[in-house]
């Protein structure tokens, strides 16, 4: 009687719950910049001959990661506009500390850190064990981006 009722509850349990495995690795194939502040803390604009040249650092817990390419004299009217990375940033690690950086590249002073997405997990992405192919950030000083996904065994 005791396995009848054992074999019951195990038949019985709820086995579809989320696994995280359903792949092992995940991919940014570009990062897309829908917003920044136009102007730095001192209430100047990033450069003050010409518009900011953007790129995004990708940093995983304190390790950097990747850089993107850079985007020439970016207004406003540009956005939403697509960074794209030379290498492609492919890990399997869903969990680990994220954060994106997105600076103005300035060849004659040290770049300005324009706005920053604060720290978050790829696995962010994983809803209901739907792996969707992209994650918004933003914060409150007016900085949006989202991060573009692809999933893969």
């Amino acid at each position: 009687m005791l396995i009848f009722i054992l074999i019951l509850f195990l038949f019985s349990c709820d086995f579809t719950g989320p696994t995280y495995f359903d792949y092992n690795s995940v991919e940014v194939s570009r990062i897309q910049v829908n917003h920044f502040p136009t102007l730095n803390s001192m209430e100047n604009t990033w450069d003050e001959q010409s518009d900011p040249d953007l790129y995004v650092v990708i940093r995983e817990e304190s390790n950097l990661l990747f850089y993107s390419s850079i985007i020439i004299e970016v207004q406003q009217s540009d956005l939403p506009l697509n960074l794209y990375f030379s290498d492609n940033l492919v890990t399997n690690y869903f969990y680990k500390d994220v954060e994106i950086f997105l600076y103005d590249d300035d060849e004659t002073s040290e770049d300005d850190l324009i706005g920053r997405s604060g720290v978050f997990h790829f696995g962010d992405a994983i809803i209901n064990n739907q792996y969707n192919e992209s994650i918004e950030l933003e914060n409150e000083n007016n900085f949006n981006i989202k991060v573009f996904l692809n999933w893969s065994d």
